[in-house]
Order: C-alpha cells, then structure tokens, then sequence
C-alpha cells in the first residue's frame, strides 16, 4: 500500500466491496509496504502530517473492518529511512513524512493514527505460528 492522499477521491463503499470479493475467494489479506506519499501536499508540517494520518484512518477503517485482513506491515518506521526520500525526493525539497515516525524517532499523527485504527479493529487468529525452539 504505497497510498497517495486520497481527500475526497477515496471510495470506501469499492474498497470495502474489493475487500470482500478477496475474502470470498478464502483469501486472507496481508497489507503490506504502508507509508503514504505527499506529493502535491503544502511543505507545512502540520498540514502534511494531518492528511496523511487522515488519510491512513480513512483506509483502515475500511481494511481492518474486513475479518480476512490478517496483517499490517508499514514501509519501514521512520522518516528518516524512508525509500521516498531516496529515490523521489519532494521537487520543493521538504523532507517527506510518509511513516509513523519522524526522523528523530518520535511518533507523529500517522502513528496516532495506526494505533487508533488498530485498537478499534476486531481481533484475529495468528497468521502464522513460529516452530517452537
């Protein structure tokens, strides 16, 4: 899940039927690679880390409501490590701010964000269970 900011163009009621024709299938669902990209948002810090962390509830509102979403990885934990800032650096040459965490290691909005979206979501079976040592 490599999410630009989706504002208004977000479709819950598709994603939510997306989701559901997966599970249908006896598929369980693995979202992996969660950062989100802030192209085109201002270079405000505060107005960027807003619409992302909205941006992150919107989408697991939907995916953690769907039983068969069994996994959520992120793209790494922070700022300062993240593959955006390497390889697609913002033209305006703001530092980009797509994980929970920012280059200093403390939580931001999208942690915030994670952690509610999570600990509202139902709980579910282990995905996979290590061999025993």
């Amino acid at each position: 899940m490599h999410a630009g900011v989706f504002a208004d163009a977000f479709d819950a009621e598709a994603y939510r039927r997306f989701l559901s024709e997966v599970a249908d299938r006896d598929l369980r669902i693995l979202i992996t690679e969660m950062d989100v990209l802030d192209d085109d948002l201002p270079a405000n810090i505060a107005v960027r880390d807003r619409m992302i962390a909205d941006t992150i509830r919107a989408y697991l509102d939907v995916a953690l409501a769907e039983p068969a979403v069994a996994s959520l990885m992120t793209f790494g934990l922070s700022d300062r490590y993240t593959w955006l800032q390497e390889d697609f650096p913002r033209p305006d040459e703001a530092r980009r701010r797509p994980l929970p965490f920012d280059e200093g290691l403390k939580p931001k909005p999208a942690y915030d964000a994670l952690t509610i979206g999570l600990k509202g979501a139902a709980p579910r079976d282990l995905l996979w269970r290590p061999p025993r040592c």
